[in-house]
């Protein structure tokens, strides 16, 4: 009864002591659980990205395979071989060329992204570089890499914001030509996300690509998170 007479009046610190132990231990338990979720979102948001970086190489890739596609067409070949066993316009190739042409409305209808096509324009240019087939005839010139004859090219023009890619056509392994297809870079553009917080239009999280010249491509209708100056550190 002595030893209880004696810690009776310590029992409110043992119990003050032990009641702030279960506090921390608590507090750190929620701070463990915070940082948990904190790893999860963020590995979540990787993942998120790198799936929307697969997509947009895979849609720079089609672009790229359409080109050679219809640059390697049957209806491509078939004026070559007609131009060079000296058909006239008249007599067979004014026919070839439209028979290129409606192919290539086929291909504007058909390449869609989310609902919109994918091209604005395409056309077929001979060696000398005139036109020969054009989607969009009354477009201004388009400005090809230097080496357009040579590789297929996938080109940003900045002022524009045109996504454009080049092929070169080939007859007997000469060149004989160009197909050039030309998008809306904001087709590229729509491929990234854009999260704001409670309807403010500065975004939380933002995803963005940097391109030639520093251009700074992100969501349509999003203002930039970052200015050109920290775009120079992304390169």
């Amino acid at each position: 009864m002595s030893r209880l007479r004696r810690f009776a009046p310590r029992w409110p610190l043992i119990l003050a002591v032990s009641f702030c132990v279960y506090t921390l231990i608590l507090l750190w338990n929620v701070f463990a659980a915070q940082e948990l979720l904190r790893s999860a979102a963020d590995n979540r948001l990787i993942a998120d990205s790198q799936r929307r970086a697969l997509a947009i190489s895979e849609f720079t890739v089609d672009r790229l395979n359409s080109g050679q596609e219809l640059a390697q067409s049957q209806d491509i070949a078939a004026y070559l071989v007609n131009r060079a066993l000296g058909m006239s316009l008249q007599y067979g190739l004014n026919a070839n060329l439209e028979a290129i042409e409606q192919l290539f409305r086929r291909h504007l209808n058909q390449k869609t992204v989310r609902g919109s096509p994918v091209y604005q324009r395409i056309y077929f240019a001979d060696a000398q570089g005139k036109i020969l087939v054009d989607l969009q005839p009354d477009a201004p010139p388009i400005s090809l890499p230097d080496d357009f004859e040579h590789a297929v090219a996938l080109h940003i023009d900045s002022p524009s914001r045109r996504l454009i890619v080049s092929t070169p056509v080939l007859h007997k392994d000469a060149y004989q030509g160009v197909v050039v297809t030309v998008g809306d870079l904001d087709q590229l553009a729509s491929l990234l996300i854009s999260s704001g917080d409670d309807g403010n239009s500065t975004a939380q999280y933002q995803e963005l690509l940097v391109g030639p010249e520093r251009l700074l491509i992100v969501p349509p209708d999003t203002p930039s998170g970052i200015d050109a100056a920290s775009a120079r550190l992304l390169m």
